[in-house]
């Protein structure tokens, strides 16, 4: 088993960006791959890694039961992998024992099950986790999505669960944008790729061979008919119905779709706001001309949805508790 937590240690990759931005595209697509498996995303540096002092160390037979609760629960996305406990248990034993252990033992097992020799991961979120990650696995190599982010806010917009804030989508996507940006500057590009979804999605086929040979594998046909890949890569829970297009062949015609079913003041905003990233990625601005009285009234009405979604997210319990200071500062801080 040594053998094979080295070769997955080895072989890791992470698909990362923004979300709505294509990375579940490109995870069915690498999926398709024979030698490739990506699991349902496991957040698990977002939510594991970041709790370590809190839940304490895995060689503590209470920590670890604590650890497996947890990581079987409703808050955990691990539980998403479906994987036997008991498996992962035993599995464990035979390493030191460390989170980075149990990350490698989750994802073999995931592998395993369905005949794959390598995995890669998909959350992304990771991005801003980068430094950790190959601080406790150096081999690791990216592949970060870029996607216009006015056809980012129109895709999360039209989800159940994303925010309705045009103010707070284009703020995430500006940070993901410059997190992007400097992990590209820092790292050396056989370990960091940055991919336009726009490109992935008009020319699959030339970027798809690019990212092959970015991770050392021949490039298949059949990455090109994901939407017919088995039920056992489809690679999300059945409830997360927002990813079901991927069961379906790419529709090109979504691409420039924002520009009709969003307002020419939200695209005003989002180009106010983003103007910086949409010139460094080739993103035309649309040109549109919107009065300044009518951008001022779409702001402010916007940052009330945007302050009324932070103050149900609190009451519900579905943000974290934290500070009012930190919520003025996401309201009004500088991208």
């Amino acid at each position: 088993m040594q053998d094979r937590l080295r070769e997955i240690r080895d072989s890791l990759f992470f698909i990362v960006g923004p979300h709505r931005g294509g990375t579940t595209l490109l995870q069915a697509m690498l999926s398709s791959h024979s030698a490739i498996t990506i699991p349902p995303e496991t957040s698990f540096f977002d939510q594991i890694w970041s709790r370590q002092r809190q839940l304490g160390s895995l060689t503590d037979p209470v920590n670890f039961g604590r650890v497996g609760q947890y990581v079987n629960g409703p808050n955990c996305s691990v539980a998403d992998l479906a994987l036997n406990w008991d498996e992962v248990t035993e599995s464990l034993k035979a390493t030191a024992g460390g989170y980075d252990d149990l990350f490698l033992v989750l994802l073999m097992l995931y592998a395993n099950a369905r005949g794959k020799r390598r995995i890669g991961e998909k959350s992304p979120r990771h991005l801003f986790h980068v430094s950790a990650i190959l601080k406790a696995f150096p081999q690791a190599k990216f592949m970060c999505l870029i996607r216009d982010p006015r056809a980012v806010v129109r895709s999360e917009m039209e989800t159940t669960w994303g925010s309705k804030s045009v103010g707070r989508i284009t703020r995430r996507w500006c940070r993901v944008a410059r997190t992007a940006t400097e992990l590209q500057q820092r790292l050396q590009p056989s370990q960091f790729r940055l991919v336009r979804y726009e490109d992935l999605v008009q020319d699959a086929e030339a970027v798809l061979k690019g990212l092959c040979e970015f991770l050392g594998e021949q490039f298949e046909p059949e990455m090109l008919n994901f939407q017919e890949r088995p039920t056992i890569e489809q690679g999300f829970r059945p409830d997360e119905l927002w990813k079901h297009k991927t069961l379906r062949p790419v529709d090109r015609s979504r691409v420039d779709q924002w520009q009709t079913e969003l307002t020419a003041s939200q695209i005003a905003m989002i180009e106010r706001r983003s103007r910086e990233w949409l010139q460094r990625f080739g993103y035309a601005e649309s040109g549109l001309s919107v009065s300044t009285s009518r951008i001022a009234w779409a702001t402010l009405t916007d940052r009330l949805c945007w302050i009324r979604e932070i103050v149900l997210g609190i009451i519900r319990g579905r943000a974290r508790r934290r500070p009012w200071t930190s919520v003025i500062r996401e309201l009004f801080a500088k991208n």
